[in-house]
């Protein structure tokens, strides 16, 4: 008997999970009906004194990026499938190639997070691009050391088959990295 209620409960017909019959009353309403709850909103009293610190920070973050005196930025940037965590006048180098030339300038737009000695600014998963500005030069691009493989075939010892390989190489360096405007405000004018 047994086995044949497990077997009745794991068919299509019935489903798997069995639904409650008790009804759940919400805190301060009124009537409910099976199944449909009637809510009312309660007025959180630490609201308020957390919407005040949140401007507080806000205004702190803001005044600091105003006055610009807080000393070397830093970003973390995604390029090119990997992030490097960059300072102005930093080098890096890229395992790629792309189509700027040698002596010209890039603008890096998808900066993870911003910041310097007194705050730092993450976005989720990305900063807005007009928010900060990071500009770097293209300084060489040049190919790596040549790499090889060797390919052989176990039980035919007279199979070696050699694969040499080189890849591009692009050398940056960072010119500045700055904050364009205060939080929660819109820039006028685009550089």
């Amino acid at each position: 008997m047994i086995a044949n209620q497990w077997l009745r409960t794991l068919t299509a017909l019935r489903p798997l999970r069995t639904t409650c019959a008790l009804t759940y009353r919400a805190i301060n309403t009124g009537s409910t009906h099976k199944r449909v709850v009637t809510q009312e909103l309660i007025k959180d009293e630490q609201s308020a004194t957390h919407l005040a610190q949140v401007n507080q920070l806000f205004n702190r973050v803001n005044g600091h990026i105003v006055d610009a005196n807080c000393g070397q930025h830093f970003a973390v940037i995604h390029f090119f499938g990997k992030q490097f965590l960059i300072h102005n006048n930093d080098m890096i180098c890229v395992r790629n190639s792309f189509a700027a030339k040698a002596g010209e300038t890039i603008k890096l737009e998808k900066c993870l997070a911003v910041g310097n000695n007194s705050f730092t600014l993450l976005g989720r998963p990305l900063l807005s691009r007009d928010l900060v500005h990071i500009e770097a030069t293209v300084v060489e691009k040049s190919m790596t050391n040549t790499y090889f493989n060797v390919y052989a075939i176990p039980r035919n010892h007279q199979y070696r088959r050699w694969r040499f390989q080189r890849f591009p190489l692009t050398l940056l360096r960072i010119n500045h990295i700055n904050i364009c405007h205060p939080l929660n405000q819109t820039q006028h004018v685009v550089n």
